[in-house]
């Protein structure tokens, strides 16, 4: 059999697909580590200078269980920039970069640290546990937002209805 220049290049390279596959999988986090301290319904980010409220909009902070309780709806666009609004002063829809600094690359499970957003998981309302970003996408109506799920972006047009983490500058 004889083999091209060419040929022998993709031959070569071929198995350092698999390589490339097994290092991006074991990269992946096993233990999450807390980065944000963490004061009742809130979690103090110093490094970026983010408070978050642990608890999607819809739902509020039980100290005595420990866990967001109420019944989270989704919002659209308007609905979550409304309720940032009625939050109080400072807090807002984050913009992409401040969401996805939430996001892990956790082997299993959720991609956000559960410990310091619990209920996260409840979210999911039917596409998986996704949540809006300010940030607008191809269109003036459209928004991109972040599946906690599986860690992934992608957008909606702003009447969809989505999961919504509130945040503030410290």
């Amino acid at each position: 059999m004889k083999f091209t220049r060419k040929a022998f290049k993709i031959t070569a390279l071929f198995p350092l697909a698999f390589l490339t596959s097994a290092y991006s999988y074991s990269a992946c986090i096993e233990k999450v580590q807390h980065t944000m301290d963490i004061k009742a319904d809130v979690a103090i980010d110093h490094a970026s200078g983010l408070i978050w409220q642990r608890c999607a909009v819809g739902t509020n902070w039980s100290s005595s269980a420990k866990q967001c309780d109420g019944q989270l709806r989704g919002l659209t666009q308007s609905e979550a920039v409304a309720a940032a609004r009625r939050a109080g002063p400072g807090w807002r829809v984050p913009n992409v970069k401040e969401l996805a600094s939430l996001r892990l690359s956790t082997c299993k499970g959720l991609k956000i640290d559960t410990r310091v957003f619990p209920n996260v998981n409840s979210s999911d309302l039917g596409e998986g546990a996704s949540f809006w970003t300010s940030t607008p996408a191809i269109s003036s109506d459209t928004f991109y937002y972040l599946n906690f799920t599986d860690g992934s972006f992608d957008f909606h047009s702003e009447g969809f209805n989505l999961a919504v983490l509130l945040v503030r500058s410290k």
